[in-house]
């Protein structure tokens, strides 16, 4: 049994596309998704209602520049810690939990195509290893996993993203 659960909660490895992360000025993420290396230019920003929580986007885009994929963490209290994402999209008017989504477009980036929320089997997380307000820079590691929203517009996604070994290294866009 334990077995069997290991295999199904594993990242197992698909056809997702990858997209390039285009200017990464600001930072970036790092992750294995879905068993491939994952790569998105990054920022981070604090909400403009609480100072204290931060956000944190990863973007990356077709081969003519388009934009394809959004990656967000967000309700993230500003401290060194490893914080439980457990939120979901009510999250991000209640501001109560840390939460997580994914969100993929097509054409020239206007057209919206699926969408990813939390899973809530295996735990997903986010740790702050070094922050400094000074400079406005954020580092640290995440787990997150995604299942896209019923019905599946593209094809050519997967049905879960899972997020391993992730880092990121942004600036905190004011």
């Amino acid at each position: 049994m334990l077995g069997l659960m290991v295999v199904n909660n594993s990242c197992q490895k698909n056809d997702m596309p990858l997209y390039l992360p285009g200017d990464m000025i600001h930072g970036s993420l790092h992750a294995c998704r879905n068993g491939d290396d994952w790569v998105a230019s990054g920022r981070a920003g604090r909400y403009p209602a609480n100072k204290k929580l931060l956000g944190i986007v990863g973007y990356t885009y077709s081969e003519e520049g388009m934009p394809r994929e959004s990656f967000h963490i967000s309700g993230i209290p500003l401290k060194k810690k490893v914080f439980e994402i457990n939120g979901n999209m009510e999250s991000l008017y209640n501001l109560d939990a840390p939460f997580a989504f994914f969100t993929t477009s097509a054409d020239d980036g206007d057209v919206a195509e699926d969408i990813y929320y939390l899973r809530k089997h295996p735990k997903s997380c986010v740790e702050i290893t070094h922050l400094d307000t000074l400079t406005n820079k954020v580092e640290g590691e995440f787990e997150v996993y995604l299942e896209v929203e019923a019905p599946k517009r593209g094809e050519q996604n997967a049905d879960k993203l899972c997020f391993k070994r992730g880092r990121f290294s942004v600036d905190i866009i004011e």
